[in-house]
């Protein structure tokens, strides 16, 4: 046996754990989501959660509850931006969070303003791209 085979058939194997761990958090659903942990997650994938933390933490630069954090972030981002009338609090139920405050707090810590604040940019920048089509249009004609 040739030297450091062992070594790198065990570093092979594990090093896709991070990888799987990354497909199954995008894979849930949205309300899923912030019921996931770590011990959880290495259960599913049949790991050691220490050392799914470990790899995933060099992987993606960040921890696993951060990397779900940011993900839930980025589709209340997207439903945001897709659906004006949709309320926060409906946002929150459907991200699974116990309290509004909860996913204001959230929200915040990885946009810089509150949802409610970013919902109302959302409306001024539709509206400005609206007037700003219309005005284009118009001066078309002339």
């Amino acid at each position: 046996m040739r030297l450091g085979t062992r070594s790198a058939t065990w570093v092979s194997k594990t090093e896709n754990f991070p990888e799987k761990a990354l497909v199954y958090i995008l894979s849930q659903r949205d309300d899923e989501l912030i019921k996931l942990q770590t011990a959880g997650i290495a259960q599913t994938l049949n790991t050691d959660r220490f050392q799914l933390t470990e790899d995933f933490r060099k992987y993606q630069n960040q921890s696993i509850t951060s990397f779900i954090e940011r993900e839930i972030i980025h589709r209340a981002l997207f439903k945001l931006e897709r659906d004006i009338d949709i309320t926060i609090d409906e946002l929150s139920n459907r991200f699974g969070f116990s309290t509004t405050e909860d996913f204001e707090i959230t929200f915040k810590k990885y946009i810089l303003v509150k949802p409610s604040r970013y919902k109302e940019l959302v409306k001024l920048r539709a509206n400005h791209f609206y007037q700003k089509d219309l005005l284009h249009c118009h001066c078309s004609f002339l």
